[in-house]
Formats: C-alpha cells, sequence, structure tokens
C-alpha cells in the first residue's frame, strides 16, 4: 500500500497475508453403503432414531426391504439402522436419510474433511423431520420453510456435500 499526499512524500508499506484454503469432501452414501469396514466410531446396527432424536421418534414411517422364504417384501418400522438408511430408496425423507447418515460417516472419518459438525447435521435433520424451518448459516432467518421445503432442501445441501470425493 502506498499513502501520499500533497504535503509528504509518499509512504509504502507492504504486510504479507497467509490464506487458508480449505478443500472440502465428501463420499457419497453409495460408498458408505458398500463399505462398512470404513466407518469409525459407528455401528451398523446404530438406530436412525435414538442418534437423530435421542430416542424419541420422528414419527416417518421407514419401508424397508425385507425378504421371507426367497422373496423381497416391503415392510413399514418406526426406527432403521444407519445400515438399513443407506439401502433406503426414494426421495423426501428416505434420501435425507441416506445424505444425513453419509454425512455423519463422512465427519466422523479421520480422512475426510467435511464441511459441517455433527451436531449441525442432527439439528437439521430433526427439524426437517419433524416439521420445523431450517436456518442453515444460523443468522437467525429462515433458508428453508418446513414441510417439504426443509426436507428436500437439507437432501440438497448434504447430497451435494456428500458427493466431492476425497482429495
Amino acid at each position: 500500500a502506498t499513502v501520499d499526499t500533497d504535503q509528504t512524500d509518499p509512504e509504502s508499506a507492504t504486510e504479507t497475508v497467509e490464506i487458508l484454503k480449505t478443500n472440502f469432501e465428501g463420499l457419497s452414501p453409495g460408498y458408505w453403503k458398500n463399505t462398512p469396514e470404513d466407518w469409525d466410531g459407528i455401528a451398523l446396527t446404530q438406530s436412525f432414531e435414538d442418534f437423530f432424536f435421542g430416542g424419541q421418534n420422528s414419527d416417518v414411517d421407514w419401508k424397508i426391504k425385507t425378504s421371507e422364504k426367497g422373496r423381497d417384501k416391503w415392510q413399514v418400522v418406526d426406527d432403521i439402522t444407519f445400515q438399513q438408511a443407506l439401502e433406503l430408496t426414494g426421495g423426501d425423507a428416505a434420501a435425507l436419510a441416506r445424505g444425513a447418515v453419509a454425512a455423519i460417516l463422512n465427519i466422523r472419518d479421520e480422512d475426510v474433511t467435511y464441511r459441517f459438525t455433527e451436531d449441525q447435521i442432527k439439528a437439521w435433520v430433526e427439524a426437517a423431520l419433524t416439521g420445523e424451518d431450517l436456518d442453515l448459516d444460523g443468522d437467525g432467518n429462515t433458508d428453508l420453510d418446513a414441510g417439504d421445503d426443509a426436507v428436500d432442501g437439507l437432501k440438497d445441501v448434504l447430497d451435494y456435500n456428500n458427493n466431492l470425493g476425497v482429495m
């Protein structure tokens, strides 16, 4: 920077500023579904409802595929495991559950630099699945309206961040 006035000679100074660049990463629900041996500190049988809702139920009816006598059958349950969440099909709450579990597994993995914290993901998922507005940036303003906007919007945010790859 240089300062110059009509009353003095020009004065110059320089300053070096180090810029820290963070490359965020995230692995997809498909990756986590197919590599459970990479899960750090989370069991395949971890209850989705216990983890995200502290034992309360979200009132979501989860539709899982089971096999009976060699035939696939769909069953509706009020709780799923993390592994079952990654195996869900379809959109809405099922897609959000897949993304949420992948986000938690990304956060817990020592080789992944994930953009969000576990507390943020838990709070957002609970709010979205219980019908609350979402304030994603913590500024006190609603970013996603309660209902389908919150569920689909949060699913999109997680989907983007769970597909950044690992540097």
